[in-house]
This record gives structure tokens, sequence and C-alpha cells, in this order.
């Protein structure tokens, strides 16, 4: 993947959908350092989704082929509904799903 540093990209796995800042590509072992921003899973029944605020969580090593560039309206809308959530963001919970993710994708 011909990323720029910094990029913010996404890994998708059937219904959710992990969107992180691209900090380093690692060409010959074919993985990328990947820092968590948000993670995006679908509700079950409805068009709604759920946002997970991991940018406090740790940075990850993942396959190059993994990571797909995010669009900027996609990625603008998410840090959007991220800023104007009225209730914190209860970590604990949300670095769960992110290490449920990441279970499930390696």
């Amino acid at each position: 993947m011909g990323s720029a540093k910094y990029q913010v990209v996404f890994i998708r796995q059937e219904k959710e959908c992990l969107y992180g800042e691209l900090i380093q590509t690692m060409a010959e072992r074919n993985t990328c350092w990947l820092r968590p921003l948000a993670l995006c899973i679908k509700v079950p029944e409805k068009e709604n989704f759920s946002v997970f605020d991991v940018r406090n969580g740790p940075d990850i090593i993942c396959p190059s082929n993994l990571l797909q560039p995010a669009l900027d309206h996609d990625w603008l809308l998410l840090l959007e509904r991220m800023s104007n959530c009225k209730e914190p963001c209860d970590f604990s919970q949300a670095n769960e799903h992110l290490r449920w993710f990441l279970q499930t994708l390696f």
C-alpha cells in the first residue's frame, strides 16, 4: 500500500470497521504500524452503527494488505459524531471491543 504517513485508513471485518492513523509502513515485512482512532460496529436489525473512540488504546502492527484509504468525508463524519457525544467514552469498553475486533481479524 503506497499510503502517506499519518493518512487515515480503515480495516473492514464483516460489520465492523476500524479507522486508524497510518504511522509507518514496513514494506520489507508487508506490515504497517497503525494508531487506532475509532471502531464502528453496525447494530443488528438497524441502519445505525455504534462508534467507539479507541484513540487512547494501544498501537497495532497489522498486515498492509488489510488497509484501505479512508475517504475524508467518512472520517470527518465519524470524528464529528465522536466529538458531539454527550456521554464520556467508556475506554475499558472501547478497548474490549478493539481487542475482540483484532482477535477476529488475526
